[in-house]
């Protein structure tokens, strides 16, 4: 890419302050009222506060005079004393009338890079150039025309007045050709390609090559071990990624040390084992194998594979089976299965079918003198997921977005048990349309060099006809309401909120203040419950040889309970690579 601008009507200026520090005032050398009055207005009469700001409003300035006439107005030299910043410019004259013309050659290429807009009678104004040769030569980059150059020919200047013609040279149309990998990364380029949004013998697209390397950052199981590259030969582009492999399987084991009855003051130990295998077959493929016991006889086995790209495409599958054993209660098994497109932003829409069986285990909640809580259950649904996720750092981001919502609906149908008489059926709708939502957003914003502010909310909600317990949403633990048990609240609608305080003293490794405020209800056959619980703490996590070790301390109230430290909730863990 060339973009060729006469020096005399836009210099490009280059200004290296990084020396410059503290909070100073702005001299101008200038004695154009004009210019000065300029100058007053992108706020170069204020203090300034940093480098940053400084380069700012000098950028703004040059702009504006540029704008008002000032073609070769320019900042020559930046000093700086106990007081004042300095500025040297070189102000040029002031051209009343200006004119770049549009041939009919340029006309049509502008047409084609749709910028054609900017021409009136047969010209652009020098104040629009700038923009125009940007517009052009981005939009000539990302199809297929690498070094394409857009300068100004036969410059002309009477009194104060001047001219020049627009010329656009496209030069050389260039194809992608193929993806070249250096290292012992082990990836199919099955992946690789619908991965960085690359295709052979398409167009070369400058947008899509500039994403790589951070698309590149963000595969957990490869290491960049130099820039990419990309050779030109003759008409074809050839794409160079040096990547070696880096250890991302991990096991992940944690026990937590709480509170099983506040009277008796027993505590017990829940427990987690996580395995989770990233590209085994070298397609970007991951599996994971969850087991938790989060209280005393509840078990849940959890299987999830996904394949994120199928034959070179932006389609994608995905596989989701959990087993969940609620004490002597009941047993529910879910399967879901979805198809996904991935989009080139780092994010996706998913179309997924979920059924979901539920079956008591016990009728012990079943009391002749009571309604019944819990039933046996089939349930359908059909839905919606779409996922974005922009961040600087996805392992530990300092700033940036991650959102994610799924909305369904389908039919539950309530199934009679042989142990409970009919009549504690009547009254219930057995057969009913159900919707489901469910979403969550994450932003990270950075406060002070490694400082970052993590403001997040998540919630969902069930709609439509009566709910039994087993089938509501449960929310508490480390990913949800930290404070409190894993699973412990039952709901059919709840939102948290979280505001977290995290300070970054390694690339991987930060401590943090949290806390979660939520509001939950429980609408269920024969219950209600509503409650704004809370739950607030301290963690830490950080890289070792062996993996990442994390440790939590969270404290927890709802309804009219105190806040007790003995009934606060330790988890700690150790996540394995292998």
């Amino acid at each position: 890419m060339k973009i060729r601008i006469l020096i005399l009507l836009f210099p490009l200026v280059y200004l290296n302050i990084s020396y410059l520090f503290g909070q100073n005032r702005v001299f101008l050398h200038s004695y154009n009222e004009q210019i000065i009055t300029i100058s007053y207005s992108v706020g170069l009469n204020k203090k300034i506060k940093n480098e940053k700001t400084l380069e700012k409003r000098i950028k703004k300035l040059i702009e504006k005079c540029q704008d008002e006439g000032f073609y070769a107005f320019s900042v020559d030299s930046i000093s700086k004393d106990s007081f004042f910043y300095h500025l040297y410019i070189h102000e040029g004259e002031q051209y009343k009338d200006a004119s770049i013309y549009v041939n009919a050659e340029t006309k049509e290429i502008m047409q084609e890079c749709r910028t054609a807009n900017f021409i009136k009678n047969g010209a652009i104004t020098f104040q629009d150039y700038n923009l125009v040769a940007q517009k052009c030569i981005q939009y000539l980059e990302n199809h297929g025309f690498p070094f394409a150059e857009i300068y100004l020919d036969s410059l002309q200047i009477q009194e104060n007045s001047i001219s020049a013609q627009l010329k656009i040279d496209k030069n050389s149309f260039i194809v992608f050709d193929s993806i070249i990998v250096k290292g012992d990364a082990k990836i199919k380029k099955s992946f690789l390609y619908p991965y960085l949004g690359l295709k052979s013998k398409q167009p070369y697209n400058e947008s899509v090559i500039k994403k790589i390397p951070n698309k590149c950052k963000e595969l957990a199981w490869v290491t960049q071990v130099q820039p990419s590259g990309i050779e030109f030969v003759v008409d074809k582009a050839y794409l160079y990624l040096f990547l070696n492999k880096k250890r991302t399987n991990s096991f992940n084991g944690y026990i937590g040390i709480v509170p099983e009855d506040r009277e008796q003051k027993r505590t017990i130990l829940a427990g987690e084992l996580n395995l989770n295998l990233v590209n085994i077959f070298g397609i970007g493929e991951s599996m994971e194998f969850l087991w938790k016991s989060p209280q005393r006889y509840s078990q849940q086995l959890k299987v999830n594979v996904t394949i994120p790209y199928l034959f070179r495409t932006q389609f994608g599958i995905n596989s989701n089976f959990l087993l969940d054993k609620i004490d002597t209660s009941y047993l529910s098994i879910n399967f879901s299965v979805g198809v996904q497109h991935s989009f080139h932003n780092n994010s996706y829409l998913k179309g997924v079918y979920d059924f979901t069986s539920s079956q008591l285990l016990l009728p012990k909640n079943f009391n002749a003198s009571l309604s019944i809580t819990h039933a046996d259950f089939r349930k359908s649904m059909y839905g919606i997921e779409y996922y974005y996720r922009k961040v600087d750092f996805i392992f530990n981001p300092k700033k940036g977005i991650i959102l994610h919502s799924n909305l369904a609906i389908g039919k539950r149908k309530i199934l009679q048990n042989r142990e409970i008489p009919s009549s504690f059926y009547e009254g219930i709708e057995t057969e009913k349309v159900q919707y489901r939502i469910i979403g969550s957003i994450d932003g990270f914003i950075p406060l002070h060099k490694r400082w970052v502010l993590m403001l997040g909310a998540k919630g969902g909600a069930l709609f439509g006809g009566q709910f039994v317990e087993n089938e509501l949403f449960k929310i508490g633990g480390l990913k949800t309401l930290r404070g409190f048990n894993e699973n412990e609240i039952l709901a059919s609608s709840f939102l948290i909120g979280t505001t977290e305080i995290r300070f970054l003293f390694a690339k991987i490794a930060y401590f943090n203040l949290f806390f979660d405020g939520a509001w939950y209800e429980k609408k269920s056959i024969s219950t209600y419950v509503n409650d704004t619980p809370f739950g607030f703490g301290m963690g830490i996590a950080f890289e070792t040889k062996a993996g990442i070790f994390y440790l939590n301390y969270g404290l927890g109230k709802q309804f009219k309970n105190p806040i007790e430290f003995k009934n606060g909730k330790i988890n700690f863990g150790l996540l394995l690579s292998f």
